[in-house]
Formats: structure tokens, sequence, C-alpha cells
């Protein structure tokens, strides 16, 4: 309330400190401005034209150049198969019918002996020569221009000459010539001052005639001679005088235009006063003061006036709106404090309540949806956006009841072949849907979570979510890994380094909560040779493994981990045959219980394990290790008795070098720059979620939702990049998108995304120009990485 006080005391003082003034400064402020206004005009003629011959100077040198890189390549394509003359006959050809400035402009070509070679203006002077011909005031001016044309190669030279269209030969020109060095001529071309002048002199008008100021102030321009130019923003042809076009009262503007004309004659200008009808009432006229200055080259008059009664108007005007500003300031402060915090105490435990509600139940759902096939219930979420991601979630569970039974079924029908098989069409069949519906888990919290204060108690519940998604992320990784193997991009790599990482990284220490009793041991070969392979997918089966084993001890007990280099020319147990050579081996052995006969049999099918589903595994870890050692043309050795169990890893050894490790990259290398991005995607949450992306880390978006629509999108618009989904229906899918998109922008950079591992339709897509590939579900890092890295790669 002091804040208010203090503002009503200093509103009415100022108010009337500033009155008493204003009546005695109001006219000298005001005259002030308008002559301000009118030197501001003045002074950007007298640049503009000064503007002229440098303008004249820039457009002729450019055209030159332009005619000298024709005829350098008619010459450079033709020297070695045709003679000079017809060479030459193919420039003067080519030259000859181009004009520009609105065909005043031509090229004109001579020898250095003075022979007219090209002469577009006057083509009966071709063939002459011309040493001895002068312009008006007595220049040589072929002689001149070869005397440039020998000394410095180019220049420009100034003279008087006929212009195309008008009679006489008294017309400033300015040229410019470029000696062509084969043939001894130069080639060059002009342009006329005045037609320069009158372009500058239009366009002034023009923007003169849009220039405001203050309540009515505008500028107006008449030439000395009477013509109206300018006045109150329109644009007369300069025919007619100015009491012809203010014809209400002809002499009175005769009147005020001697007085305007006079003050014009002034070196400084001069201030005029009269009566004239105002802007806002055509039927009253006040008192009126105008300055004028005079333009002696162009023979104009500018000038802006200002009505001198205005101040009373504004003095009345302001004192009854700063009354009535003081009365709604005391009762809107009041009123508006009182409701703001009445409204935001109640909205915010509203909103707390619903919020804790909703992520009470999307926790609940995580934390059952691996044993459970009870769904969401929509009907409970308040929140639009929690609602689209139970319908994600509920689809999910659908889709993993369906994928359970359609596998259970082939598992009794189907013979490491027929149920892998099996299983890759499984996988690959809804892996794009499964990828889809996990984004709006994995992405949306991460947005939640961008806005969300660090001491909010949502927070914990949202990183559940989070968490819960990236675990079911990765079981789908688990499945493509069984179905289709492992990844197209494979690069050498040591596993005693692999190995080290892991033993240091958070993965392995959450492990060793879980299992405080268990000792982990190494025994590594320092000469370990070196293998090509995924680290990713490596490493994903040395905590498969070290998992299992640590599992299978009860009590306390010993997990070894152990790499050798071995050289195989014998067949290996389980393998007919093997290839011949070296192997790098890596060996994960455990003093457990071991594992029975039967089992043994069993161990690497897909879903096939002792442990209780969805609680400490997914049935698919020993499948994963399987699937990844084939994709690497390796061999596993599994030992197990009583005393423990031991698996043996053979992998291939390379002799390529290992590749450095990629730098870390922080949020603010990936923001973008306001660029624009056409996100392409069939799903509208999928769209939803990357635009929302895109747009906190900077960028602008347009989303459409097919292949179709994308390509009649970019017939009209023009983008930065384009967020590509390779799986779309119906129509056509990411490839067949691309490939269209590229027939109208050849050039287009994109980013392809796909819930699918990388597949052939993608390495197609990159093959065509297409950048990085990311797979869904994606945090907003991964995007952001993808999509920079693209925007700045040279084309």
């Amino acid at each position: 309330m002091s804040v208010v006080a203090v503002d009503l005391i200093s509103s009415y003082r100022d108010f009337n400190i500033s009155t008493d003034k204003m009546r005695e400064n109001y006219i000298a402020n005001q005259k002030q401005i308008i002559k301000q206004e009118v030197y501001r005009v003045v002074d950007l003629i007298s640049y503009n034209k000064s503007q002229s011959e440098i303008l004249t100077k820039n457009k002729i040198k450019s055209r030159v150049y332009e005619a000298y890189s024709i005829v350098q390549h008619i010459y450079q394509q033709n020297k070695n198969i045709k003679s000079d003359e017809k060479i030459e006959q193919m420039v003067l050809n080519a030259l000859r019918p181009i004009r520009f400035e609105n065909g005043i402009g031509y090229y004109f070509a001579t020898r250095f002996d003075g022979v007219e070679m090209l002469f577009s203006d006057r083509p009966q002077m071709e063939g002459l020569n011309l040493l001895n011909m002068q312009d008006t005031r007595g220049q040589y001016v072929i002689k001149d221009m070869i005397e440039i044309a020998e000394k410095s190669g180019e220049g420009f030279y100034e003279y008087y000459w006929t212009k195309p269209g008008a009679s006489g030969r008294e017309f400033k020109k300015i040229s410019f010539i470029k000696r062509f060095e084969p043939w001894n001529w130069f080639i060059g071309t002009g342009l006329y001052v005045d037609d320069i002048e009158s372009e500058i002199k239009s366009e002034l008008l023009s923007s003169i005639s849009r220039i405001r100021f203050g309540k009515e102030g505008y500028i107006f321009v008449n030439k000395l001679n009477g013509d109206a130019l300018v006045s109150n923003g329109i644009l007369f042809p300069g025919t007619k005088k100015l009491w012809e076009v203010f014809n209400a009262n002809p002499e009175r503007m005769r009147g005020i235009f001697k007085k305007e004309y006079h003050a014009a004659l002034k070196p400084e200008g001069d201030y005029i006063y009269y009566s004239h009808v105002k802007l806002t009432d055509q039927k009253k006229e006040s008192p009126k003061v105008s300055f004028i200055l005079g333009v002696a080259d162009f023979q104009w008059l500018v000038g802006a006036g200002v009505y001198l009664d205005d101040v009373e108007t504004d003095i009345a005007l302001m004192r009854t709106k700063l009354n009535k500003q003081i009365q709604e300031r005391m009762y809107f402060f009041i009123l508006i404090v009182i409701g703001l915090i009445t409204i935001f105490f109640l909205f915010f435990n509203w909103l707390n309540r619903e919020l804790d509600k909703d992520f009470n139940l999307f926790v609940a759902f995580f934390n059952k949806a691996a044993r459970s096939e009870e769904k969401i219930d929509r009907e409970t979420i308040k929140f639009s956006e929690l609602d689209q991601i139970a319908e994600i979630a509920n689809k999910m569970l659908t889709d993993r009841k369906q994928a359970e039974e359609s596998l259970r079924e082939s598992e009794e029908k189907l013979t490491r072949s027929k149920k892998m098989e099996s299983l890759g069409l499984l996988a690959g069949g809804v892996a794009h849907d499964l990828n889809n519906v996990l984004s709006g888990i994995v992405s949306y919290p991460e947005l939640i979570l961008m806005d969300l204060p660090d001491d909010n108690k949502l927070k914990k519940s949202i990183e559940t979510i989070q968490e819960s998604g990236n675990r079911a992320a990765a079981i789908v990784q688990d499945l493509l890994t069984v179905a289709r193997g492992v990844a197209i991009t494979k690069s050498s790599l040591n596993l005693n380094n692999l190995i080290g990482k892991y033993l240091n990284s958070p993965e392995f220490n959450t492990l060793k909560l879980y299992h405080p009793t268990i000792t982990i041991k190494t025994n590594l070969d320092s000469e370990l040779l070196d293998v090509r392979g995924s680290d990713v997918h490596i490493r994903k089966v040395l905590m498969n493994l070290i998992s299992n084993a640590s599992e299978a001890i009860e009590g306390r007990g010993n997990v070894t981990i152990s790499t050798m280099n071995r050289y195989v020319d014998s067949p290996l147990k389980g393998y007919a045959n093997v290839i011949t050579g070296e192997y790098a081996v890596m060996a994960i052995s455990d003093d457990g219980s071991g594992i029975s006969a039967d089992d043994l049999e069993r161990i690497f099918e897909p879903f096939y394990t002792k442990k209780v589903m969805g609680r400490s595994g997914t049935g698919l870890g020993l499948a994963v290790v399987w699937n990844v050692v084939q994709d690497h043309d390796g061999y596993i050795d599994v030992k197990s008795d009583e005393n423990g169990t031991s698996f043996e890893l053979y992998f291939p050894i390379t002799r390529e070098e290992i590749s450095g490790t990629p730098l870390s990259i922080s949020i603010e290398d990936i923001k973008g720059n306001g660029e624009t991005i056409l996100v392409v995607d069939d799903l509208e949450s999928q769209r939803e979620i990357s635009c929302k992306m895109l747009e906190k880390l900077g960028y602008h978006t347009k989303a459409v939702h097919s292949g179709e629509e994308a390509v009649e999108y970019l017939k009209e618009h023009t983008v930065d990049l384009i967020l590509l989904d390779m799986i779309m229906e119906p129509g056509m899918d990411g490839l067949e998108t691309y490939r269209s998109i590229l027939e109208i922008r050849p050039k287009q950079k994109a980013v392809i995304v796909s819930g699918f591992s990388e597949s052939e339709r993608v390495s197609s897509a990159q093959s065509l120009g297409a950048g990085s590939y990311v797979k869904k579900p994606y945090l907003m890092g991964k995007l952001g990485i993808a999509v920079r890295k693209e925007l700045e790669r040279k084309l």
C-alpha cells in the first residue's frame, strides 16, 4: 500500500508541475520537433542523392563482370575446337540482345585498334574505327577507354553521350570497361546518372509518404514551381499544382504556397504561420505552424506542421485521465491483490490434489504392470497430457499381453530356429507400436521435470514413471536383439577396457547393493587382442551373465571374470564346425549350485527362466547373450556342475585400431537458433512429443501426419530440417516420403526416427542423403544431438 500512496502523491505533484510549464513549452517543443523531422528528411534526401553515382558504378561494374564471365566461358569452351572468328561471332551474338535497367542498359565491345566490335544501341557503328570519336564536350572516348584497359585492365570512365529513346547527346554517362586479353578487346557498359536519380526520387517520395510522428504529424513535399508531390501520406504524380489538388479554396492554398516558397529560399529554412482544417475534424480550422526547408538540387521544398491549440485539449484530457487512473489504481490494486492471492491459493491446492491422484495412479500402475493386466482407469484422470500417457500405457499393456499369448502359441508349434524366426516376425511387428507407446512414458516426464521445481513433491513420482518407461524400452530392445541380431554399426574394441568400464559403472554398483555377499574377482590377460563388435551389446552380455551368476549363489560366494587369447582349430561343444583362427575369450564363472542337465538344454530359449517373471527377470537375458555372440560370429561354451557354472564366450580378433571415445556434449551445444523443423509422424502423440522437445531446444516446428502431407507442404514452403518417421500407415512410409521430397528439394536435410532397430530402409534413406538415425523412444538429449549434428553438416 505504501507503494500506491507514493505513486499517487508523485503523480499529482508531477502533473501540477508539468501543466504550469506545458503551455509555455508546448509551442517551442513542437516547433523543434517539426524542424528536426524536416531536417531529418532533407538529410535523407541528400544522402540518397550522394549515393546515386556510387549506385550507378556498382551496377555497371557488376554487369560488366557478368558479360566478362559469359565471354570467358564461351572462349574456354570453344578455343580448342573453333576458330577465333567463329568464337568472336558467338560472343557478339550472346551479348547483343542483352538489355537491363528497363531496356536502357546495353553492352559494347571495342578492339585496341579502335574498331567497334559491338555497339548494341547503334549497330550501324559496328566495324568502324572510332578512335577519333568525341563526346559532346570534346573527350576522345575510345582513346581514353583503350588507355584505361592497357594500363589497369579495367576502370570507370565518365562522358556525355546519347540516350536510347531520348533526343540529344548531353546525357552524363558513367561506363565501366574490362580488358579481354586473348583478343585485345575491352568490354563495357554504362548508365545515365539522371535515370538513377529518377529512381532515387521515386523511392524517396514513397518512403517520405510513410513517415509519421506525434499526434498528427506528417511530411509534405512540393516542387518549387507549385506541383504537389506528397501530402498526408498521399503520393501525387507531380503534374498538378498544390491549389489544384486541394481546390476547396484555391486562393488560400496559393497564399500558403507563397509562404512556403519564400521560406524554402532561405538557406536555413523558416517557420510559416497560417490556418488550416484539422485532420480529425474537417469542419474546424485551427492555427498551425510549419517549418519549410528547400532542396535546391531537386527543386523541392520539404515541410511539416503542428496545430497550436492542441495543448489545451491535451491538458484537459491529461487531467481527466490522471484522475480516473488514480481512482482505478486504488480500487483495482486492492481487488487484484486479494483476488490473485485467493485464486492462487485455491488453484494450487486443487492442482496439487489432482496431480497427486493422477501420479499416484501412474506409480501404482507401473509398480504392478510387470505382473498384472489391470489397466489405468482413464475416467479418473483430470489432465489431458496425463490422459494421453494413460492411453499409451494401456495400449502397451494390451500389446504385451497379445505378444505373450502369440509367443506361447508359437512355442507349442515351432522348433534356436523356427521359434526365433517367429519371434523375429512378432518383435518386428510390434516394436514400432511399442516404442511409440513408450515415447510418451519416457518423453512426457522429461518435459514435465524441466518445468518442475526441485523441491516439488511430485518429482519423485514422475521420475519413477520415466524410469519404468526406460525399463520397458530396454525390454523391447532385448526383444529386437533376440529377433533381429545386434546392430549394423561395429567398431574395434578391447574386452578388458569394456569390463573395466562396467565394473566402475552405476549399474554395477546397483548390482552390488542387491548382492552384498558376492565377491567379484578378475583375471584379465594384459596381452588380450582386440575384437570387432558393438560396445553396447557386448556390455549387455556382460551385465546379464554377471547378474545371473550372482543370483545363482546362495549366501557368500565368488564370481570371476577372466579374459584370454585362444587359437581354435577344433570343434567346440555344441558346434559341429568352427572357423579356425584367433579368438579373444571372455569367461564368467561362479561357485553356485550349478544348472541341471534338463535346464542346460533350454537356457538360451527366449522367456525360459526359473525366476519369477517381471520380478527378477524377463526370460530374455541368455537369449540376448546367445544372439549377440551369434551376431559377432562367435561361440559359447557352457560348463556346469554342482560346484558352479562357467560361460566362455569366443569373439574373433581384429587387427583394426580402437576408435577414440567421443567427447561429452552439454545441453548448450544442442540448442537451436530458431531453425524450422518439419515433424512427420502418423501418430498425434509422437508429433506432439517431438514438437514440444524441439521447441524446448529453441526450434520452430510444423507437424504433419503423413508422407503425402509432408510432400504437399514442401511444395509451398521451405524448412531447415525434417524429422521423419520410417514407419507410417497408411500411405507412404519414411523412405518413399524422403525420395519424393528429394525430387522437389534435392538437398533437403533429414533425421530418421523409428521404433524399429536400424534396418535396410534406414540405411537406404541415409544413402540418399538423410543424416542421423534416432531410435524411439528417445530423450531430449539424444534427439537434440542428432538434429544439431545434421543442421551443421556441410552438404
